[in-house]
């Protein structure tokens, strides 16, 4: 997921971990140490709230919609 003008971007894997973090290295002299803390957080939930979708998706497709408790 890319994030903060494209300056920040955090790839998840489908176990909820963090593959990488990658900072433009201009965002950080540019731009205010809480304000690039803030982007990353944000970046870091909306990644985590895309794995989730993406595995939920992909759960939904392989049991025909059936939730099964504990799961996902």
């Amino acid at each position: 997921v890319m994030g903060a003008n494209d300056k920040i971007k955090v790839v998840v894997n489908g176990r909820r971990e963090i593959v990488s973090i990658h900072i433009d290295p201009e965002f950080l002299k540019s731009e205010d140490l809480s304000l690039v803390q803030d982007a990353l957080v944000g970046v870091v939930n909306a990644a985590l709230t895309k794995s989730n979708e993406q595995l939920e998706a992909h759960m939904d497709k392989v049991t025909g919609g059936v939730k099964i408790p504990g799961i996902v």
